[in-house]
């Protein structure tokens, strides 16, 4: 998360002492609500399912050695799903590959491009009924990985499974997310 956090505090004039509110915003005494900083160019995903940022972020290749600024809120309020992970990633665009593996991951997100500080576009992921030379087979014997193709198809989508085409394994959506199982 990109809060601004600073022991400071300012002094007032009794000699008490108020926090710094500057990366806040302060709604009243029992009601604060962190802000996060808005990015300039690059990527929003919301709506991830609560506790998945981290894995999504794997699945992506986004490490710690991304040059970008990376934002995450685990577990927050959601109206409508209870609670909600969100990704914030500045300075970066996701392929269509990219997208589908974060999809077997968070198949109801949304995506946000952000360009000049504003939404220029917004969609939610799916997953396709077939998934086509996205991730490995995790069978080392599979034949798709000596052929460098694959194809998964989805068995249940609730929660998420699919199975090779040619091995016939079935798989959850999570194990085939990993970047082990990286296509390519």
């Amino acid at each position: 998360m990109t809060e601004k956090h600073d022991d400071k505090h300012q002094p007032q004039a009794e000699g008490k002492t108020k926090p710094q509110t500057e990366g806040k915003a302060v709604h009243g005494a029992d009601d604060e609500q962190l802000r996060v900083n808005k990015i300039e160019n690059g990527i929003v995903l919301d709506h991830l399912p609560p506790g998945s940022a981290l894995k999504v972020l794997d699945a992506l290749g986004v490490t710690a050695e991304f040059p970008g600024t990376v934002s995450i809120l685990m577990k927050s309020p959601s109206s409508r799903h209870g609670l909600k992970d969100l990704v914030k990633i500045e300075g970066k665009a996701l392929g269509k590959t990219e997208l589908d593996r974060a999809a077997l991951l968070a198949p109801h997100s949304t995506v946000n491009v952000i360009k000049g500080f504003k939404v220029v576009e917004k969609y939610r992921v799916s997953v396709a009924d077939e998934v086509k030379d996205v991730v490995r087979c995790p069978n080392n014997k599979c034949v798709t990985n000596a052929e460098g193709k694959s194809i998964f198809r989805v068995e249940e989508r609730n929660p998420l499974k699919l199975r090779c085409a040619y091995c016939e394994r079935l798989y959850h959506a999570a194990e085939l997310a990993s970047p082990a199982h990286a296509q390519g």
